[in-house]
């Protein structure tokens, strides 16, 4: 099974896509914290990340170190 992290600031749009990708099939989970993402991905080892490129800049350099 295909793993999917969703990296969204607001919440209800990463369960959203969630819920949509979830129902085809892959294992989604979604976070709404970037300062997680870093420990998530290297414990989850996701196949697709999706990050919000609206989330502020700070949070933004967390994920993209």
């Amino acid at each position: 099974m295909k793993k999917i992290l969703i990296i969204y600031e607001h919440v209800s749009v990463g369960e959203l896509l969630g819920e949509t990708l979830a129902a085809d099939g892959y294992l989604v989970v979604p976070i709404g914290r970037p300062t997680l993402a870093k420990d998530v991905i290297y414990i989850l080892r996701p196949d697709l990340v999706l990050l919000d490129l609206q989330i502020n800049e700070k949070e933004r350099s967390y994920v993209l170190e």
